[in-house]
This record gives C-alpha cells, sequence and structure tokens, in this order.
C-alpha cells in the first residue's frame, strides 16, 4: 500500500464524524440550491469524453482524482486541496477505459457510492430499498460538495445507470444524461475491454444489469449484447417512472460530429431542471468518430448475431453494419 492510500484510509476513518457533521450544516442549503448532474449508459458508450468536455466548457463541479482517494470526506478533502494545493488541471482527451490519468483530473469516484450501494456482482438497486439514513446521508454529502465548490456537481460512474432510484428518492432535483453510441461499436468495445482488462473474452467487464445471472448463462457475445440491452431498458424503466424531463439521450456519433449542437442541447436540459450554466472555456468543434479495431471475423459476426437477437424489434442495423 503506498504512502496516499495508507494516508486516505486514515483520513477516511478519522475524519468521518466531521465530515457528517459538517454535511448536516450545508448539505440542504447545497442540495436545494445546486441540482446534480448524472452521466449513464452503457460502458463505452463515450460517457467519459462527454463528462471531460462538460467539464472543460461549463462551470460545473467535478471530484478529482485526488479527493476520490478521500472518499468518505469528500467536502473536507474537497476543501482542503484547494486551499492547500495547486493542482494544474490538464485539458485534452488522452484517457483510457474511463480512466483520465492527473491528480486534479475528474474521477468516477467509485469507492463513494459503495459507502451506501452494493459492489460485485449484484449491484441493481430497486426503488425503496435504500435505508432512508442511507438516501439522506446520500444527499447531504452531494448538497455538502455542491455548496463548497458553490455550483452543480457532475458525476459520470456507469454504475449508476442500475442506481437511478435510490439516487432519484435521495434528490428529486437530480437530471441525468444517457450516453449511447451504435451497439455493435459498443459492443466490439467491451469486447475488446474484456480482452485487455480481464485477459479472457469470456469474463464479465464492467457494470452488471440485474439480469445478470442469466446473462452468465450465455456465450460472451450474448453476454455482451445483453449487457448493454439490459442497461438501456433499466434506464428506460427508470426514465418513465421518475420523469422523462429529467432525461437527456446524447448519442455519440452525433456529438463527434457536431460538437456545439450538442453541447447547446445539453446547455438548454441543463438550465431547464435548475442548473445556472455558464461558458468556462474552448473546446473542440469536432471529435473523430472511433470504430473498434482488434476483432476476429468470427468474433465480429456473433456480436452483430447476438445484437441483432437483442434490439430487431428497433434495431437500425443496415446492410454495411452487418458486413463484416
Amino acid at each position: 500500500m503506498n504512502a496516499i492510500s495508507t494516508l486516505s484510509k486514515a483520513f477516511n476513518v478519522a475524519f468521518l464524524p466531521l465530515e457528517r457533521s459538517i454535511s448536516r450544516r450545508i448539505g440542504e442549503i447545497g442540495i436545494n440550491k445546486y441540482p446534480p448532474v448524472f452521466i449513464i449508459g452503457a460502458p463505452r458508450s463515450g460517457t467519459t469524453l462527454l463528462y471531460k468536455v462538460l467539464i472543460e466548457k461549463f462551470n460545473l463541479s467535478y471530484i478529482s482524482n485526488l479527493s476520490a482517494r478521500f472518499y468518505a470526506i469528500p467536502i473536507i478533502s474537497t476543501w482542503l486541496f484547494k486551499k492547500l494545493t495547486n493542482l494544474s488541471y490538464k485539458r485534452g482527451y488522452e484517457f483510457e477505459y474511463g480512466f483520465i490519468p492527473g491528480l486534479a483530473s475528474p474521477s468516477e469516484f467509485g469507492g463513494f457510492w459503495y459507502q451506501w450501494f452494493p459492489r460485485e456482482k449484484t449491484i441493481y438497486v430497486a426503488p425503496q430499498q435504500t435505508p432512508i439514513h442511507y438516501l439522506k446521508q446520500l444527499r447531504l454529502a452531494i448538497g455538502g460538495l455542491s455548496y463548497i465548490n458553490g455550483g452543480s456537481v457532475i458525476f459520470k460512474n456507469v454504475y449508476n445507470s442500475m442506481r437511478i432510484a435510490p439516487i432519484c428518492e435521495a434528490m428529486p432535483n437530480a437530471c441525468f444524461i444517457v450516453c449511447k453510441r451504435d451497439y455493435i461499436e459498443t459492443a466490439l468495445s467491451i469486447l475488446n475491454a474484456r480482452k485487455q482488462n480481464m485477459r479472457d473474452h469470456r469474463k464479465w467487464w464492467s457494470v452488471p444489469p440485474q439480469e445478470i445471472d442469466n446473462l452468465l448463462k450465455l456465450d460472451y457475445a450474448g453476454q455482451i449484447a445483453g449487457q448493454i440491452y439490459y442497461t438501456y431498458k433499466q434506464i428506460n424503466t427508470d426514465m418513465n417512472g421518475y420523469g422523462k424531463d429529467k432525461f437527456l439521450e446524447i448519442k455519440y456519433e452525433e456529438f463527434c460530429q457536431d460538437v456545439s449542437t450538442t453541447i447547446e442541447i445539453i446547455k438548454n436540459f441543463l438550465e431547464k431542471n435548475g442548473i445556472t450554466i455558464e461558458d468556462k472555456g474552448d473546446i473542440p468543434k469536432t471529435f473523430e468518430i472511433r470504430k473498434t479495431k482488434g476483432s476476429s471475423n468470427k468474433e465480429r459476426k456473433k456480436i452483430f448475431s447476438a445484437i441483432d437477437s437483442y434490439f430487431s424489434a428497433n434495431s437500425k442495423l443496415n446492410e454495411q453494419q452487418r458486413k463484416i
């Protein structure tokens, strides 16, 4: 365990009572004044790119990789690092599998969410299943972060696609940006992620939907296609349950082709949800629409077939996409 990990573990334990005390004083003020924003979607759908762009373009607050080490005391750590450090934020778009390098760079903040929500295989949280005191702690923690940052906090973590219900229960003013990418490209990218991160294309990688047990009985292509399908099915279910006005769908390909138009749509959506938006910096006008490489013809055929099987009723697959 390195020095920062040792220090963060000790601080998380020692200062948690003070953190909770501070959140009780300022949390309600912050959460009512500054609604939080959540970027969700299937893995490999463009969430990290959108996260980085929105932080560089707008006055949205975020949790840095350094503050994320102190996940149990984010209010204290964020305030201290602002006062005591002068870390430079690096603009640019070099990152891999959701991680953006640099201590001042935005984090997925995984440890924070596991204080209240399950980890490992079964992470889906159904409505009215989270204890009230957990919901209150979450609400006040995010409200406290908003208060000390003086603005809405934006979070990007695709696992939150399975936690929409408790998030809305804790913070009814929360809003969600849903990223979508061509399903085949998403699936092929997940397949590559399995190979690189799990060293085995048959091993599960990233967010498991509530249908995980049934998906694990399928081959890798069926698992990946089902992962995408059920992630968006869950999001749609929760969107209908908690209000479509709280959700905005962004398509990766359209975003890359015309960043300015998509950003304007997002700005209008956030403002309608009570978030004050100010421009902070310039961003690229376009991004390269990345095509996933590295899969064999056999793998691609299996992925195509599995995606088509899940999405055939509403799929926009065309003959060109089906070709190998």
